[in-house]
């Protein structure tokens, strides 16, 4: 993973964004798709990710706590259990009655781990879904740009007024570039994203979509070498 442990500058890529709306609408392109998608894209990394960060946050702090009341009912459990023992040993109890009462504890503490447990996994399920939405709505993105802007032949690449005016070779360069540069900061957000998660799933998926940026990049830079 590229951004595995590098810190990601959001402020930095959302004054990129700014620049690269700026250029689009310079260029003609402020109604188009590709600047629609580049709203989209920023407001992902504005508002979604800010909000997925706080929430991820606050499930780890409810799982922490349920993990210590989790621990707190097998300590107790356990200290009231070797109660009942020393109070066998100086013979101050039926053992009859210390079967019951172990019993009671045993199931406690079934009864604890079985609850705190299904409640600290549905936390953690909560939080991957949130991640995964996220990584959803970026995967979407990078898919639309991919086929429905690169899939173009050459000569359409950039067009104005639906498709029936041949865009200018300046315009194509600042088109093609802000598709490589809204391409390049999806491969930044999915790093970022695979910083927020501790889930192996999730994790994967993020360095997949970060080396399919990559990808696509790179392949626009061979098919553009005039415009980038």
């Amino acid at each position: 993973m590229k951004y595995e442990k590098r810190k990601i500058d959001t402020n930095g890529i959302l004054k990129r964004f700014a620049d690269i709306k700026t250029t689009l609408i310079e260029q003609g392109y402020g109604n188009s798709g590709i600047f629609q998608r580049i709203c989209q894209q920023e407001n992902l990394l504005k508002e979604q990710i800010p909000t997925l960060v706080a929430s991820v946050k606050k499930l780890k702090i409810f799982f922490s706590f349920m993990a210590v009341i989790l621990v707190s009912i097998i300590t107790l459990s356990f200290i009231y259990a070797s109660v009942l023992f020393l109070n066998n040993a100086l013979g101050s109890q039926h053992p009859l009655d210390e079967l019951q009462s172990i019993d009671s504890v045993v199931s406690i503490i079934i009864a604890g781990i079985v609850s705190v447990g299904s409640v600290m996994f549905w936390s953690n399920s909560q939080a991957h879904k949130k991640i995964n939405d996220a990584l959803t709505d970026l995967r979407a993105f990078i898919h639309i740009v991919d086929m429905h802007h690169l899939a173009k032949p050459r000569h359409i690449i950039g067009a104005l007024e639906n498709g029936s005016v041949e865009a200018s070779e300046k315009q194509k360069g600042a088109y093609i570039s802000a598709v490589r540069d809204s391409i390049l900061i999806s491969g930044k957000i999915a790093a970022l994203i695979y910083q927020i998660s501790s889930d192996n799933v999730s994790r994967h998926e993020a360095a997949e979509i970060e080396q399919l940026c990559e990808a696509i990049a790179m392949r626009l830079l061979l098919r553009f070498p005039d415009y980038i």
